[in-house]
């Protein structure tokens, strides 16, 4: 008797992935990483816009110091006449004088800040935030930035300045724009955004209420603010002065409007009205409106910057360059992602080739000759039928005879 295979005895191999199973899953990856690269790529480019703004205004206080080491300490200003009212922006710029007849008229935020450019070593792409809807960098009308006193519009001003031209009262207390200022002054800051909501909006505020009126070079997200002490942080909300107190109730100081921020302010523009108040000026509705066709630093996410500037991120030169198509660190981030799918893509190949581990078929050996049916046999799981030995019938015991009897 031969011993028969039993049909028990064959494996199936593993399936694994099938070349379907890959198509689907690098279709899906395709799709997962398609959506979300427009997210992602707008949040780097938001943070590398910060990130320019935070560099530029750090420079902008260099040059403030800078200023302060020339002038006894004071920070920029120019004609400063007590008695005139308001805060007048971007007059006589082609006035080959700030100080002299036809220059900018007095009290001007802008020609003060202006200052800088005419006697610092400081580029004019240091004043446009990369983040900000419209900006260009002045190219001075075709002269130098000594042979003109003033910006001529907000198209290439993108920050604003605390005043330095104080009401009297504020005079009587104590203000003065010098290098004497805290580490909570607010000494400039990206540009104010105007609204008349300013005004009213106070510092228990919701956060949809404090947006509405932070500036709008970041997407009202918040604004980077310059201190006076040259460090520059990124603040949230208006509400981000000097540390004021009424009564029991204490909050910081509105850097963009007049007088303490606990109670409506009617005139929100105005000089500062004691030794604590930030005002910072222009705001962005001010002055001559940009061109229709004026250029914006984040006119196109993929493209160019700022004409005339350099790194967005600050560095190494102006922010903002031109350089043409994608940036860098969007194509760095494609490139990563196909490299992540190929990588992907082989492993699933490495598995679907590898050769499996359980053999395809198991077979029992060949008998050598006729088996007994009763000896041992090779053990593949469960027997078939066919090799359970058939019943012994019962039989039950013989009962002895008695022997015949003895003669």
């Amino acid at each position: 008797m031969t011993l028969r295979q039993p049909a028990h005895a064959t494996a199936c191999r593993s399936p694994g992935f099938t070349l379907t199973d890959l198509c689907v899953l690098l279709a899906a990856l395709a799709l997962l990483f398609g959506g979300a690269l427009p997210a992602v790529r707008h949040a780097l480019q938001a943070q590398s816009d910060k990130s320019g703004c935070h560099a530029n205004l750090r420079e902008i206080g260099q040059a403030i110091q800078m200023y302060a080491n020339e002038n006894k300490g004071m920070y920029p200003r120019a004609v400063f006449r007590p008695s005139s009212a308001g805060h007048p922006a971007y007059t006589n710029p082609m006035s080959p004088n700030t100080f002299g007849p036809g220059g900018p008229g007095p009290n001007d935020v802008t020609a003060a800040l202006f200052l800088l450019l005419r006697t610092q070593d400081i580029s004019a792409a240091k004043f446009i935030c990369p983040g900000a809807d419209v900006g260009e960098p002045w190219d001075f009308g075709g002269r130098t930035a000594q042979q003109v006193a003033n910006f001529p519009g907000r198209q290439y001003l993108n920050y604003s300045y605390a005043s330095p031209y104080p009401s009297p009262p504020a005079l009587n207390s104590g203000y003065k724009l010098s290098y004497t200022l805290t580490s909570d002054f607010a000494v400039a800051a990206d540009m104010n955004p105007g609204t008349p909501t300013l005004a009213y909006v106070r510092p228990q505020a919701g956060p949809q209420e404090l947006q509405a009126v932070n500036s709008t070079n970041h997407g009202g997200q918040g604004q980077n603010v310059l201190y006076g002490d040259g460090h520059v942080e990124f603040q949230s909300t208006v509400f981000a002065g000097m540390a004021r107190a009424t009564g029991t109730v204490a909050f910081r100081d509105n850097i963009y409007t007049a007088g303490a921020s606990d109670r409506p302010a009617p005139h929100p523009f105005v000089p500062p009205q004691d030794q604590l108040d930030s005002v910072l000026l222009p705001t962005a509705t001010a002055g001559p409106a940009p061109a229709p066709d004026a250029p914006s630093p984040r006119a196109s996410r993929g493209g160019g910057r700022v004409a005339g500037g350099g790194s967005p991120l600050g560095a190494g030169g102006a922010p903002g360059a031109s350089t043409g198509g994608a940036p860098k660190w969007f194509w760095v981030l494609v490139v990563f992602g196909v490299l992540i799918l190929v990588t992907l893509a082989g492993l699933v190949l490495v598995v679907i080739l590898r050769p499996s581990r359980v053999p395809a078929t198991t077979s029992a050996p060949a008998a050598a000759g006729p088996v007994h049916p009763y000896a041992p046999q090779p053990y593949y799981g469960a027997p078939p039928a066919s090799h359970v030995p058939p019943p012994v019938p019962y039989q039950p015991p013989s009962v002895p005879r008695e022997p015949p009897p003895l003669p």
